[in-house]
This record gives C-alpha cells, sequence and structure tokens, in this order.
C-alpha cells in the first residue's frame, strides 16, 4: 500500500505515550511491511541494543535512539560503556526497536511490531545527527559533549520485521531509508524549517498531531523532518506524520506542509 493510502488510515489512530500508533497493523488489508518498519524506526526513541564482546559472547543493553534524516538509527554512548568497548573491536551490532504501549488492558508485548535492525556501528560526525538526537532527547544534551560521549549510526545491513502471526519479512535497507541525495537536500533546510514551525506556526503542528494523527491535544513541537514526513513530540509523547508522496527535492517542502495544514482545516 502506498503511502499516501496508509496515511489515510493513521487518522483514526491515537498515539500513545513515547510511540506514534502503527497504521495499518490491526488491518489484513492494509498491512505494509515497508511502511510498519518505517514507521518503527522513526518512531522509537529507545531500543535495545546488541553487541559481541571480546570473546564473542552476545551483550545486550538499552539505548536511546533517534534517526538521520535519511532513516538510519543514531545513538549516544559512552566510550566507557561495555557496548561501545564492544563495537570498538567488532563494529557488528543489532538493534531491535519496538512499538512500546500498554494502553490496553490485554497488552502483549509478543504480539506488538517490532524490527530488528542488523549492521555496524560507525562514529558519526554529522553536525545533523548531532541536532536530530538532541531534539529527541534534549536532556542528553547535559552529557553529549563529555569527552567520553560520542555519536554513532547503526548502518543497517538487513531489517527483520515480525508484525504478528504471518507477519515475519527480512528488508533490505535500500527500501528502508530515503535517497541519500534526496536526504542530503532536505538536511540544507530541515533546521531552519523547524524552527519556523515551532516558533511560528504552533496552530498547524497542534491540527497535524491531533487531526492528521490522532494524537491528543498538548504542545507539539516538531523535532525531524524528512522525504517521507514529520515528527513531532509532546514531552514523552510522540507520532508522525506522512506526506501524502514522498518530497523529491527541498522546494516541496512549504507546499507539502501547506497542503497538510489545508487539509486538517477541512475536517
Amino acid at each position: 500500500m502506498s503511502i499516501d493510502k496508509q496515511s489515510k488510515t493513521a487518522d483514526a489512530s491515537i498515539a500513545s505515550p513515547g510511540f506514534p500508533a502503527l497504521p495499518g497493523t490491526s488491518d489484513v488489508n492494509a498491512f505494509d511491511p515497508v511502511l510498519c518498519t518505517k514507521q518503527l524506526l522513526r518512531g522509537a526513541r529507545f531500543g535495545s541494543m546488541a553487541t559481541l564482546c571480546a570473546d564473542g559472547a552476545p551483550f545486550a543493553s538499552l539505548v536511546n535512539v533517534a534517526t538521520a534524516i535519511d532513516g538510519t538509527p543514531i545513538i549516544l554512548i559512552s566510550r566507557l560503556a561495555v557496548h561501545t568497548q564492544n563495537i570498538t573491536g567488532d563494529s557488528r551490532s543489532s538493534l531491535l526497536l519496538a512499538q512500546a504501549s500498554a494502553s490496553a488492558p490485554s497488552y502483549d508485548p509478543a504480539a506488538q511490531p517490532r524490527v530488528s535492525m542488523s549492521g555496524h556501528a560507525t562514529i558519526s560526525v554529522d553536525s545533523n545527527d548531532r541536532r536530530r538526537f538532541l531534539a529527541r532527547h534534549p536532556g542528553a544534551a547535559s552529557y553529549a559533549d563529555f569527552a567520553d560521549f560520542a555519536f554513532y549510526r547503526i548502518v543497517p545491513t538487513h531489517c527483520h520485521l515480525i508484525a504478528g502471526f504471518g507477519r515475519i519479512h527480512t528488508l533490505s535497507p535500500d527500501v528502508i531509508l530515503s535517497e541519500r541525495h534526496i536526504a542530503s537536500d532536505i538536511a540544507q533546510i530541515e533546521e531552519e524549517a523547524i524552527a519556523h514551525l515551532n516558533e511560528e506556526h504552533q496552530d498547524a503542528l497542534l491540527l497535524y498531531a491531533t487531526v492528521l494523527a490522532g494524537a491528543e491535544s498538548g504542545n507539539w513541537q516538531a523535532v525531524g523532518i524528512d522525504p517521507e514526513g514529520i515528527d513531532l513530540i509532546d514531552g514523552y509523547a510522540s507520532t508522525r506524520v506522512w506526506f501524502d508522496r514522498p518530497l523529491e527535492d527541498k522546494s516541496q517542502l512549504r507546499p507539502t506542509l501547506a497542503a497538510l495544514a489545508a487539509r486538517a482545516r477541512e475536517r
């Protein structure tokens, strides 16, 4: 299913604390494994990271997560931590991201969508990675500049999605990540666009969150814009609004955001 059709399904869903709603996961006919994986990736604010110790033993830990503009996961970790020492010797790692909502009385974590992204951890010195991570995790600003901390990208080689009975898919990163040249183009204006939205268009952000994403009213802030959508947070709650179609270059961002606001106001 296209993102255009899937985004309409999302309008009726409710964002859960710390994670945006996953459209289409309860409708067999609407389910799209690529979109589900993208939503898990863009929505997660933490995950489990698996690395290999020097003796080959596996080691799992909890890490805060954000994404680069193209969707590559970003983490901020200390070289004093075991997982950082592990990837210094062997960069192979895996990141498990899951829908973390327990709002339903019959909530079963094992029945919720999750994706394992396997790949390699590499240090990032990209200022956009730093900015996007701290926007999603503002508390990390208090230690991000410590000498022992560094930002890393988990560059995926494959993604394994489990989204319920009979919904198991292994996906190539090529279908999950945005094209690099388009992501680079959006990166040139993302910071300014986010600042403008948060300072001048709080009304539009509220409409995006409540009308288009089905979230509850709050002080919603834009924290990320990529070729396929806009990410919003309100405290520990987060949600995402997908664009009707992916951006092909930065010139399409302004009219796309205006069209979303107009669509929300018509409802």
